[in-house]
């Protein structure tokens, strides 16, 4: 059929290691919502992902990456072409993500913040910040990045706690080498909570191997040629649509 076999990765976010060696200059992300309208190509889709990366292990400590225990990081934003960066940046980093879009009620979200004891947040922006509260000051949360790049009056905030914008994360990780995480197909990759309509939402706990899986058993399904052209509708961080992205991207596609 022509489609690459995934069958063998270790960890998802090198699949974009893989698909700028047979993708580079094809145009990977379109998202006409940004201001301006962003296009990205596989080649500068990665690079902004191991930016990520590398700026996120700034903010990790060293002794918390471990492959059995990984460090969980919230992230609270909605369709973007930073949120992709955000969710394989976070993994590449050796951390693991636990996501909920940014509309979501107050309380779910500092439930999720407190429940999976993420050591900091990604959130969407400014807005979604200030409706979270000072009540986010009273938890464990080491440093917040905005995939915005606002600069917020935050009163309350400790100031232990750093703010950073998506464009500085980059830019710290520019300034340093990605330092390579002993992740394994076991290794937690995210938290999905589900909706918690019979009570408090609950944490399903995804591997690495649980996605990989889907990028090989999706090509007995749909076989996609490079370049199709792709309209991702379901949120990025429900599980139907995101191992939906992570495919067709994985094949080359246009989204």
């Amino acid at each position: 059929t022509g489609l690459i076999d995934y069958s063998h990765l270790r960890s998802l976010p090198y699949l974009w290691e893989i698909t700028e060696q047979y993708f580079g200059n094809v145009e990977a992300l379109i998202d006409p919502h940004s201001r301006p309208a962003v296009s990205l190509t596989y080649r500068q889709v990665y690079q902004h992902i191991r930016q990520f990366a590398a700026g996120m292990q700034t903010l990790l400590s060293p002794s918390s990456r471990l492959p059995q225990n990984p460090p969980i990081v919230a992230l609270f934003a909605d369709n973007s072409w930073q949120w992709l960066v955000a969710d394989q940046g976070i993994m590449l980093a050796g951390a693991a993500d636990a996501v909920r879009s940014a509309t979501a009620d107050q309380d779910e979200l500092l439930y999720i913040l407190e429940h999976s004891q993420s050591s900091g947040l990604v959130v969407e922006n400014a807005k979604t910040l200030d409706r979270l509260g000072d009540r986010i000051w009273t938890l464990p949360v080491e440093w917040v990045v905005l995939l915005s790049n606002e600069q917020p009056d935050l009163p309350g905030r400790p100031s232990h706690v750093q703010l950073l914008t998506f464009d500085q994360l980059l830019e710290r990780g520019n300034q340093q080498p990605l330092q390579s995480v002993n992740t394994t197909p076991d290794t937690l990759a995210t938290l999905i909570y589900t909706s918690g309509t019979t009570g408090q939402p609950k944490g399903v706990m995804l591997s690495h191997a649980n996605l990989i899986y889907q990028l090989v058993a999706l090509t007995a399904v749909i076989q996609p040629l490079v370049g199709d052209r792709t309209l991702s509708i379901l949120p990025t961080w429900h599980s139907f649509g995101r191992v939906g992205e992570y495919y067709t991207l994985s094949q080359g596609c246009t989204q």
